[in-house]
């Protein structure tokens, strides 16, 4: 007998894996003035980390929406959080803000499986007026997460630094990582 979620789990993972991009490109916004302190270089380039992470986000969704389809969802959601919390980690061990860059693209990369592959585990889930309530549901999160993070981010720097926000990040894929493996 196969076990399954009950909805307000699905609800919840969901949401959190769809706002997981998004969350993951604006939680640390209010760290570029300290990142170009910290690495002592201009504020385009620090702004730069905030381009390859977005462009790491589209690219990823176009990889690994095909790659879920054919190797199934749990396997390359489970590796591309793998990727995003180790790329995380290494964020916060940058030597200069070059590293720092192809690391934001790595992360943006491995962030966007949360993404494409949670609106695909919905829409394998439900149909017609079920599927688009709980989409409703999936783009109110996302919707919101853009707004928190920043404010979030705010928060977290204040008390534990750039340093701190990465790590805050990488903790975040490690209980979501957990909750996938359920």
């Amino acid at each position: 007998m196969q076990k399954t979620n009950s909805k307000a789990f699905l609800v919840i993972l969901l949401g959190v894996l769809s706002a997981f991009g998004p969350f993951v490109v604006d939680l640390y916004l209010p760290s570029l003035p300290q990142l170009a302190q910290f690495f002592d270089t201009t504020a385009s380039m620090t702004q730069l980390t905030l381009t390859t992470a977005m462009i790491g986000l589209a690219v990823g969704q176009l990889l690994l929406g095909p790659m879920s389809d054919k190797f199934g969802r749990k396997m390359p959601l489970i590796i591309s959080l793998l990727i995003y919390i180790i790329s995380t980690i290494l964020l916060i061990f940058s030597p200069n803000i070059e590293t720092m860059i192809v690391l934001r693209a790595v992360q943006g990369l491995s962030s966007a499986g949360s993404v494409v592959i949670s609106r695909a585990i919905a829409t394998d889930l439900y149909r017609g007026r079920e599927m688009t309530r709980f989409f409703g549901l999936l783009m109110t999160i996302n919707g919101i997460a853009p707004i928190i993070s920043p404010i979030l981010g705010s928060l977290l720097l204040e008390y534990i630094g750039w340093k701190g926000v990465f790590f805050f990040l990488a903790i975040i894929g490690i209980v979501v990582l957990l909750f996938c493996l359920r």
